[in-house]
């Protein structure tokens, strides 16, 4: 018998950039090295980085892997979702959503809500290194590139 819990954890941060231009960031599936701190590599296995359906692989700094796919994409409402689908990491069933929202002509609200069942280990202890480590971390180096990009 499964004692697993779901949890989900949601955090969010402002960007001084205009929401078209995070959008570039974000909207190739594939693009998450070139804006998250902790992804050494990604490439697309299957599909359109822009579609459904997409499977990416993606090594970490730390060198796990793990391969994601892209459940639902749209370019005018500024969000996708997308499943960890293998991981070496004790969780099953899970989706991430990350919303971007225009806040006046030059600032981006990033939204990313994960949700996931932790099969092993202390829930709360994984939600806590999923948010700073996955998602803070991801929203911090979305405002660096954007930065970068001038």
């Amino acid at each position: 018998m499964s004692l697993a819990q779901r949890v989900e954890i949601e955090s969010s941060g402002v960007i001084n950039a205009p929401v078209a231009k995070i959008w570039d960031l974000v909207r190739d599936f594939h693009n998450v090295s070139r804006w998250h701190s902790d992804v050494a590599e990604s490439r697309i296995e299957s599909g359109s980085g822009r579609e459904a359906g997409a499977v990416r692989a993606i090594r970490l700094r730390n060198g796990m892997a793990l391969r994601e796919q892209l459940l639902a994409i749209s370019s005018d409402d500024h969000f996708y979702k997308y499943s960890v689908i293998e991981s070496p990491l004790p969780i099953r069933a899970h989706e991430s959503v990350v919303r971007l929202a225009g806040r006046g002509p030059s600032q981006t609200e990033v939204t990313w809500i994960a949700q996931f069942e932790v099969i092993q280990g202390d829930p709360s202890s994984l939600a806590a290194t999923v948010k700073a480590g996955v998602i803070d971390l991801g929203i911090e180096g979305l405002r660096r590139a954007a930065e970068e990009m001038g």
